[in-house]
């Protein structure tokens, strides 16, 4: 269920019951001021929550912060009366929030109330208690989980288990109770998932560990093995099928890049955007020495792009290549390239990562970051409070200078109770305005959190998960851009001396830190970001807990307003999650939800709201699109006769004859770096053959090149068999394409009419057996005179009986087709749809119908 669940406006009632303080400070007047510090505890039924009064416009606002980062905001309404001490009626109006809150409604009466007991000489307990109902319109019913398909790859021989989590996002008003299942399709009981059971609150985001066991029961030979996990849930059961995949590799390398797309701007006479950087990682045997990054561009002339690799230090089986565009094009268009990373002995080189580059007359400038971080140990008086700057870089990409000036919300939060001055600015920057000189002028912005922050007094009101923002105007284009900046503070107050001023705690304040959630940035995109449909969009967030530490392992996973199918993100060092983002459909507002889940309790989730346009000349293969032409399933073998389904691959055209030929309609698709032979091609589908000779057991990337324009690569499993039987209805299920001989010598289709008996032979016709001998060049047609049989033996089964295979191989005079014959054993029950099933290399084909007499 990676999609969007429908919107169902839903109502609940809730109750608050949360725990927070006022901190007493004396001013140089001797006045005393009472900082009103966060409220944390619960808003039930959506769990954990913390609340921030927040003076906006003169009026207060509470934003109540869940534990997966979901918002509801309040104008506020309350009267101190003549002691902070007495208890003070509170009102709420609920006017909005995020995630499922968006655009919600509602009221809630309460009261905060002072302990009084255990107050100190400059801090005074609250409990803030409160109940009431809201309306959310956009929020639906039920429950999603991510990603839709688990993969994991291991070398030959190793003994260690790997998990990957599911997230569960319950995006309703109501609680949800689930339990969960595995299956595994040979190779016995390697797959497990825990919990087994439970329940998700509602708005709340938990997750299951997925643990694929190479060594459970017996080691697993080299080989392609699947399962699925299945969430149950609802009291109307609905049941999630996630696919999880397990290749045991042989003793080689294994590719895996972060990015399988990038996208560049260029202005005509100007310059090109900044360099991308993606991860190579060896997740094999081996290390990264013999690594080669080669750079090429369609449609002739000069190659543009350019690609260097540098280790990382300390780690050979990691490097980062930085990919630039050399200079801008002379012409306005969309023009594209290629990343090959090739390392000998690697089961999947070569692996390509697509590149577009716009050429625009008027693209706006370049900003990177589009997000900045700053982390502190602890809260008050710390001697490492993140003073040090950071910097964004700004470029010109135009052939005319541009002015631009910076200004920045304080970003504060906290309310004042008694004579007070305003707080400063937890966040600054310089310089206030700058020019960009044309053609590739650049320029910076110093984003800093000041020292004094972080002082006696809390003069910023500072508390943890504190965002801001800067913003960077361009004049001549009329164009903001937006920087959000995020300070991080661990979940946890400093001790307060006797005397009002604030004592930082101790250096291990921050070990001791228990995180409640995570939240992050968008380190590659800016706010109201445009996207292109078909245009590789990088997504880069940096996501940290509440106890302000790096998030590097759980699971990230990106989804999509206009729903297209979810990403998920692979986590590449200091907190920074990647991932390439394909977009299918146009949207004049799209909204990215990155939703994270480091662990069952720790979650969180972050927004970014954008545009994309809408294109029809770049192609676009669709994840899990890559099938089996027989039977649908997504692992393909060696030989299959496969379909491929997406948008934009270009004219309809029909191969003429044998042999295929590699490219057809001005389109041409490569498998593992190889040329296809093509049979049909279409705008939204094509039929291949896959090579025999491609390496099993492994995950290969396709790419479709239509003209000039290409895809995206998209990741497809190939295992050393995966059958598939045709059927007559071309669906995949059914009754399958299959000749009955009677003992006459009689041919004819098996049908109701036509049923076969025993000893009768049946000839079945199907795809995907895998490698054959003698060898026949893919995309041409089987010999007559000498039969290419397929090297992994067949069994099969007629209504549950094992039936004597005669032949299995290629169907002689046909083109990546396969045929089985077998005699129909006795002691099958008669009738018009019993099923046939073919197995090689361990991996059987769905059932398919033939009728016996």
């Amino acid at each position: 269920m990676a999609g969007a669940l429908p919107a169902v406006a839903g109502s609940a009632s809730f109750t608050i019951d949360m725990t927070g303080e006022y901190l007493a400070v004396t001013a140089a007047d001797g006045s005393v001021q009472l900082h009103m510090q966060p409220f944390s505890g619960t808003m039930q039924p959506f769990g954990q929550c913390q609340a921030a009064l927040t003076p906006t416009a003169g009026t207060p606002a509470f934003v109540f912060t869940l534990a997966n980062g979901m918002t509801i905001t309040a104008a506020v309404a309350f009267q101190y009366g003549t002691s902070p001490a007495a208890p003070t009626p509170v009102t709420g109006t609920i006017n909005g929030g995020s995630g499922i809150f968006e655009g919600a409604s509602g009221t809630f009466a309460g009261t905060i109330t002072a302990n009084t007991s255990t107050a100190t000489a400059t801090t005074l307990p609250l409990t803030l208690t409160a109940s009431g109902t809201l309306t959310a319109p956009k929020a639906p019913s039920g429950m999603s989980v991510l990603p839709s398909v688990v993969t994991f790859n291991v070398p030959n021989g190793s003994t260690a288990a790997v998990t990957e989590n599911l997230v569960l996002n319950n995006q309703g008003l109501d609680s949800e109770s689930f339990q969960v299942s595995v299956a595994t399709t040979g190779g016995g009981n390697w797959l497990s998932a825990s919990p087994g059971s439970g329940s998700v609150l509602a708005a709340k985001t938990s997750s299951i560990a997925v643990t694929a066991d190479p060594a459970a029961g017996s080691a697993l030979r080299p080989g392609l093995y699947e399962g699925q996990v299945t969430v149950t849930y609802g009291t109307v059961p609905i049941a999630v099928a996630i696919d999880v995949q397990l290749i045991v590799g042989g003793l080689g390398a294994n590719l895996f890049v972060s990015q399988t797309g990038l996208t560049f701007q260029a202005g005509v006479g100007g310059s090109p955007s900044h360099s991308l950087t993606f991860l190579v990682e060896n997740r094999g045997t081996g290390n990264l020495a013999e690594l080669k990054a080669t750079t090429s561009v369609t449609g002739g002339g000069a190659n543009w792009l350019s690609a260097a690799i540098t280790p990382v230090p300390g780690n050979p089986q990691s490097s980062t290549v930085a990919v630039s565009v050399n200079s801008a094009p002379a012409i306005g268009g969309n023009y594209y390239g290629r990343v090959d990373l090739t390392l000998p002995g690697a089961a999947n080189s070569p692996q390509s990562v697509a590149v577009v580059l716009q050429a625009l007359t008027g693209p706006l400038p370049d900003v990177v970051p589009t997000g900045v971080v700053f982390t502190s140990s602890h809260l008050y008086g710390s001697p490492d409070a993140p003073t040090v700057p950071q910097t964004v870089k700004l470029t010109n990409l135009s052939a005319h200078a541009v002015n631009f000036t910076v200004t920045g919300g304080s970003g504060v939060s906290g309310g004042v109770y008694g004579k007070s001055s305003a707080p400063l600015d937890w966040l600054t920057f310089s310089p206030a305005s700058g020019m960009l000189g044309p053609g590739g002028g650049t320029g910076s912005v110093t984003v800093s959190v000041p020292a004094a922050c972080f002082g006696a007094g809390d003069p910023c009101q500072l508390w943890f998960n504190q965002f801001g923002g800067v913003n960077i105007h361009y004049v001549e284009d009329n164009y903001t851009a937006v920087v959000i900046v995020g300070l991080y503070i661990p979940d946890l107050l400093g001790t307060l001396g006797v005397t009002g001023s604030i004592v930082h705690g101790s250096p291990k304040l921050a070990a001791n830190c228990v995180p409640s959630q995570v939240s992050g940035v968008f380190t590659s995109l800016p706010s109201g970001f445009q996207a292109t449909v078909g245009f590789p969009t990088p997504i880069e967030v940096k996501i940290l807990d509440s106890c302000a530490q790096a998030m590097n392992a759980g699971t990230v996973v990106a989804t999509f307003s206009n729903l297209d199918p979810a990403v998920a993100l692979t986590p590449i060092g200091d907190g920074l999650w990647d991932g390439t983002w394909t977009p299918r459909n146009a949207a004049m507002q799209a909204t990215i939800t990155v939703q994270s889940a480091e662990s069952d309790t720790v979650s969180g989730m972050l927004q970014l709201a954008g545009a994309v346009a809408a294109n029809t000349s770049t192609p676009i293969a669709y994840a899990g699109g890559i099938v089996n032409a027989a039977s649908g399933a997504s692992t393909i073998a060696p030989g299959t006769f496969i379909a491929i389904y997406g948008a934009d691959f270009g004219a309809t055209s029909v191969a003429s004859g044998a042999p295929f030929p590699a490219q057809l309609g001005g389109t041409q698709v490569l498998l593992g770096g190889e040329p296809l032979p093509l049979y049909f091609t279409s705008s939204g589908q094509i039929d291949a053959i896959v090579p025999y000779d491609i390496t099993p057991n492994s995950a290969q990337q396709l790419i479709v090149q239509t003209g000039t324009a290409v895809s995206v690569p998209q990741t497809v499993m190939v295992g050393t068999a995966q059958p598939g039987i045709f059927t007559q209805n071309a669906s995949g299920s059914g009754a399958g394409a299959i000749l009955v001989q009677d003992s006459a010598g009689n041919v004819a289709l098996n049908t109701a009419t036509h049923p076969a008996g025993a000893g009768d032979a049946l000839v079945i016709f199907c795809t995907g057996l895998g490698t054959v001998s003698p060898s026949v060049p893919a995309g041409s047609a089987a010999p007559g005179s000498t039969l290419s049989w397929a090297d992994n033996a067949v069994t099969v089964t007629v209504g549950g009986v094992n039936a004597q295979v005669l032949f299995y191989g290629l169907a002689p005079g046909w083109v990546g087709l396969y045929q089985v014959n077998v005699l129909v054993p006795a002691g099958i029950a008669p009738g018009p749809n019993v099923a046939v099933v073919l197995t090689a290399a361990g991996a059987a084909s769905a059932p398919v119908t033939v009728a016996i007499q």
